[in-house]
């Protein structure tokens, strides 16, 4: 029983690491308002995200890209994370996001505007980290290959609400809410 105890109070035993790490993630942006019919014809808005991060303690600052694929969406932004680890391995994270977007309806036209504007929201995931080496950026299951830097690697799932003041250049903007769903890899320090 006493090696029962030990082996439950080391798995949930809380990780307190720091460190920068970057990430990838696929997100799908589902729209909700009038760009829900406009972009009916697209891929909900599927993008690939690049990360870099910082995490302190259980605070996570993170700058980030996602290019648009077939939507025609595009997003910069910064974002902060509030963790709440539940042991060694797992942490619930609230999110809230600072952004830019641009969405370009008829990429292939030269004659429309794409809309632009400032906007943001919130999320919340759960991530699971573990040692891992870099080589499971590319495919998860290779965190455990035998080659590679050491460091903590992992995946993550979440799902949000944003908001954005989109409008073509010298128009009044309008909101634009977005449901978003978004999961990922990451290696680094910790994240």
């Amino acid at each position: 029983m006493a090696r029962v105890l030990l082996v439950l109070a080391l798995l949930c035993s809380v990780a307190r690491a720091d460190g920068a790490y970057v990430s990838w993630s696929l997100t799908g942006w589902f729209p909700r308002d009038k760009l829900a019919t406009k972009l009916a014809n697209t891929d909900n808005g599927a993008q690939f995200a690049l990360i870099a991060g910082m995490r302190i303690h259980d605070v996570a600052i993170e700058a980030w890209h996602s290019s648009p694929m077939h939507s025609g969406i595009a997003v910069t932004g910064l974002d902060a994370k509030l963790l709440v680890p539940l042991g060694r391995y797992v942490s619930p994270y609230a999110r809230v996001r600072l952004a830019r977007m641009t969405v370009d309806l008829d990429p292939t036209s030269d004659h429309d505007a794409p809309l632009t504007g400032l906007g943001g929201g919130g999320a919340i995931g759960v991530q699971v980290q573990f040692p891992g080496r870099t080589f499971g950026l590319v495919i998860p299951a290779w965190f455990a290959a035998p080659f590679g830097w050491k460091g903590t690697g992992g995946i993550y799932v979440e799902f949000g609400h944003e908001t954005y003041g989109l409008a073509t250049a010298g128009e009044r903007p309008s909101a634009e809410r977005f449901w978003r769903f978004a999961y990922g890899v990451a290696w680094g320090g910790s994240f």
